[in-house]
């Protein structure tokens, strides 16, 4: 296959790369609100258009106010499509870095990679191979950091698209296998066909090509797809290798196909198309319609070389000769270009790298001119600081020398008025203390002893009655809390007893009450067939018939529950985990219901895996809580449709049931009360209250949640999430 084959090739890859998230359907596959669906489909189908920028913020703003963060991705997302159908880079690049801000704060990471991925191929258009390149190299770092296989994956296979472009066949080969394998590994759910088709391609030409190998690619590519754009491309791509190999018989049948898949489903016919057709011509030895073909190529490089297949089939060896070193030498130009361009790009960057250097240099001499203006006044400001400091001592030691002058002075003072007192005292006591001294001993000493006898009776006293104080707040603190602890117990058991009495009351009536009216049903209509006075129909008697069966499957229905909550309340409720295959269980589950349907409702079943997909769980607890909704959904429908739905995109990681109805719907006040026991929205309903809580608790015991979706409102939407 020629370069310009390959580049074409390449381009139509990376649209599908960059298609890979999911297109919008009637079916709103991003599980979205309704309303904001409808704008982002406005945003999509004018995005060539300024006015989808419009479409694009109203989207976002909506999304915000609405709390829908999935949305608010999707708005950037429109934006950023929108930008890389033009040629400014620096808007592509804003809006790409704005969608990855939006999914970083929404947590959604597909997102995030998703604006690389946009990024990359922009460049890759625009011939900037380098800069894709090191995008590319920057985008494998943060997924590889952050182990994001999604990321990872893309990273791969983009790796290796670029070097496909670049016609290094050995290094593509290399990235594409590498994210065949990752994706068979980690991504399990996403559909290999493209990793299949890229190898294919890369098999099917270059310097040493593989067309066998490439065969097996490409049978693959088609099995896997789930996309009929790719199958046909892969049937293409397979005629083209099998007339490679000679195989022209095999040819001939997968061309006819390869026909036979474009009338019945009237696509674009690719490359590839072109390729087989003009083989076909050339096989046939229809040389005038092999030319008409060749014209319909477009690119000059791949008309030469068929040009030259069909002159070598018919003889012509010169012309074919000339016509094939013509085409070498516009290849090599081309390569040559490659190259240049690449050069130029690197030059570029180099120079944009040494500018970017520059700056840094001067930005480094302003901060050392800076830093030495700093340091300068640092010093300056700390010569002034020292000054101030020197001046406030120098002040210190004057004030304090002033205050040792004045204490000197007082001091003298003092002592001299000391000196005067004490001769005066001297005196005075001299005369006084012949006179007094004995009877002031004597005084002196009774005083002491009484002193002391008072302080040891008062200390004794004082010590006795701390103890017996000390000992009556211990014994009225513990009488307090024994108290108070036996009004809490008599409190809360009075209470225990009267909710216990309340349930006992509750549940007496609510049974009475459920099992007298089907027995009632069952007796009357017992006693009607059996009396032989009784001149009855066949239609009237299979019609009582049945009435009886319904009543008696209710009473069934009511033990049932009785036993259940029974046996979760007691603890012995086993769970049994296997292998279950989802669509099998959900189709069995319908089946047990599908009789108590009214007859304008519709029940279906729908699902986003295949039947081979498998869980390990207890089917037998499964099935219990599927019959519970899907038989609520049955009393409280009286027309439209249910439909039970299973899905692995709308909680990722864990599996979700869901069962959807038209009918009267749940307030959102109550979507919460309806799992408590016993209680019924409509008391005119027959049913015990029970079905919900029991749900409840199994949903407990396997680890899982079940709840009412209150954003739906056309109806009732109950959803199980599974964990796998």
């Amino acid at each position: 296959m020629s370069c310009s084959a390959h580049l074409r090739l390449l381009l139509c890859c990376l649209l599908c790369a960059v298609m890979a998230l999911p297109l919008p359907g009637q079916d709103n596959p991003y599980k979205i609100k309704n309303s904001l669906y409808t704008l982002y489909m406005e945003g999509h189908t004018n995005l060539l258009r300024p006015i989808s920028l419009m479409w694009a913020d109203s989207l976002s703003r909506q999304a915000v106010r609405e709390g829908d963060q999935k949305a608010e991705c999707l708005g950037a997302v429109l934006r950023l499509r929108h930008f890389t159908r033009g040629s400014d880079r620096q808007d592509m690049e804003r809006e790409a870095e704005n969608l990855r801000r939006v999914s970083r704060r929404n947590d959604f990471p597909r997102y995030y990679y998703y604006a690389y991925q946009l990024e990359i191929v922009w460049l890759i258009n625009h011939g900037m191979l380098v800069s894709a390149l090191h995008r590319c190299e920057q985008m494998r770092k943060e997924a590889y950091a952050e182990n994001d296989p999604y990321g990872i994956f893309n990273c791969l296979r983009i790796m290796g698209q670029i070097y496909f472009s670049r016609m290094s066949n050995v290094q593509a080969l290399d990235y594409f296998q590498q994210a065949l394998d990752y994706q068979l590994n980690y991504l399990p759910l996403e559909s290999p066909a493209d990793s299949y088709f890229s190898l294919a391609r890369a098999y099917s030409i270059g310097t040493h090509p593989n067309p066998a190998k490439g065969l097996e690619y490409a049978i693959l590519a088609e099995k896997t797809s789930k996309v009929m754009q790719m199958k046909i491309q892969a049937v293409e791509l397979q005629a083209e290798l099998l007339y490679q190999l000679k195989r022209y018989q095999e040819f001939r049948d997968t061309h006819n196909r390869m026909m036979q898949l474009h009338r019945e489903n009237k696509t674009l016919p690719s490359a590839h198309y072109y390729f087989a057709q003009v083989e076909k011509a050339i096989l046939d030895q229809d040389y005038q319609q092999a030319y008409a073909y060749v014209d319909s190529i477009g690119h000059p490089i791949d008309m030469m070389l068929y040009k030259v297949r069909i002159l070598e089939k018919m003889g012509r060896y010169k012309e074919a000769f000339e016509l094939e070193r013509r085409r070498e030498s516009m290849r090599d130009s081309v390569q040559q270009q490659l190259q240049t361009m690449d050069l130029a790009e690197f030059n570029a960057q180099l120079e944009s790298e040494q500018l970017k250097h520059e700056n840094m240099l001067l930005d480094l001499q302003n901060s050392e001119l800076q830093l030495k203006q700093m340091q300068q006044q640092i010093e300056l400001e700390r010569s002034i600081s020292e000054n101030k400091e020197l001046a406030l001592q120098n002040r210190d030691l004057e004030l304090q020398q002033l205050k040792a002058e004045t204490s000197l002075q007082q001091a003298e003072s003092e002592r001299e008025k000391l000196e005067h007192q004490q001769q005066k005292n001297e005196l005075e006591r001299q005369i006084m203390h012949n006179r007094y001294r004995t009877t002031n001993v004597i005084v002196l000493v009774g005083v002491l002893t009484l002193l002391m006898l008072l302080l040891i009776v008062y200390v004794h006293k004082r010590s006795r009655t701390a103890r017996m104080l000390k000992a009556q707040n211990q014994e009225l603190h513990q009488a307090r809390g024994q108290m108070e602890n036996a009004l809490h117990e008599a409190e809360e058991q009075k209470r225990r007893a009267e909710q216990a009495n309340t349930m006992k009351t509750m549940f007496i009536q609510n049974m009475s009450h459920e099992i007298r009216t089907p027995l009632n049903s069952i007796v009357g209509f017992t006693q009607i067939l059996a009396d032989q006075q009784m001149d009855l129909e066949e239609t009237e008697r299979k019609e009582f018939s049945q009435i009886i069966l319904h009543n008696s499957e209710l009473l069934t229905t009511l033990v049932d529950d009785l036993l259940a909550l029974s046996e979760l309340e007691s603890g012995k409720y086993e769970i049994i985990n296997q292998q279950v295959h989802c669509n099998v269980l959900c189709r069995e589950t319908l089946a047990t219901v599908d009789h108590r349907c009214p007859p304008h409702v519709r029940l279906c079943f729908t699902s986003e895996v295949g039947d081979d997909f498998t869980v390990t769980t207890d089917s037998r607890r499964v099935r219990e809580v599927l019959v519970n909704l899907l038989v609520n959904a049955e009393k409280f429908t009286e027309k439209g449709e249910i439909r039970l739905h299973l899905s692995l995109t709308e909680h990722p990681g864990r599996l979700t049931f869901s069962v959807t109805d038209t009918g009267r719907g749940i307030p959102a006040g109550q979507a919460e009360e309806i799992f408590k026991r016993f209680t019924k929205l409509d008391t005119f309903v027959q049913g015990n209250g029970l079905g919900l809580s029991i749900c409840r608790l199994i949903a407990d015991c396997l680890h899982a949640e079940i709840k009412v979706d209150t954003a739906y409102t056309e109806g009732a939407r109950f959803v199980f999430i599974l964990p796998l």
